[in-house]
């Protein structure tokens, strides 16, 4: 029993006895929460900004792609599309993606980076070059024969 007696007078010694040190060791306490809730929101955060895109955003951002590709070449019934040059545009559309987003395939794309990227295809135009040449295949008559 004294045993017991003096390990109870041990940990009351070090619990803190007045208002003041009840309050220091509260707002201690608190500081160390606030600081890990702090730290545990930063890496939700980063998580967050670093998860790849899902299979909807990747479903839309080929749709767009493919939507771009088709405006830029002047639809499925243009003579650019019809001599199968339209994989110029597509393979252009996906390289300079791929250079500004510093990604291998789209599925890498950071889900931060989506509402760029979207917004990217959206605007984006082939080089001049490019443009020429499918300006001038389209300008071509062309014969649809039975």
């Amino acid at each position: 029993i004294d045993a017991f007696n003096k390990m109870e007078q041990i940990i009351q010694a070090d619990l803190p006895q007045t208002p003041e040190e009840k309050v220091d060791l509260m707002m201690q306490a608190t500081s160390h929460i606030d600081k890990r809730v702090t730290s545990l929101e930063q890496d939700v955060s980063f998580l967050k900004d670093n998860q790849e895109i899902d299979s909807a955003q990747r479903y839309e951002l080929e749709r767009v792609r493919k939507q771009k590709a088709m405006q830029i070449v002047g639809g499925a019934k243009s003579n650019f599309y019809r001599q199968k040059k339209s994989k110029k545009v597509f393979a252009k559309i996906s390289k300079n993606f791929h250079d500004a987003f510093h990604v291998a395939r789209y599925e890498d794309l950071k889900k931060k980076d989506y509402d760029k990227a979207i917004s990217y295809i959206k605007n984006w135009y082939p080089p001049y070059d490019l443009q020429n040449e499918i300006k001038e295949i389209n300008a071509q008559t062309s014969f649809d024969i039975w």
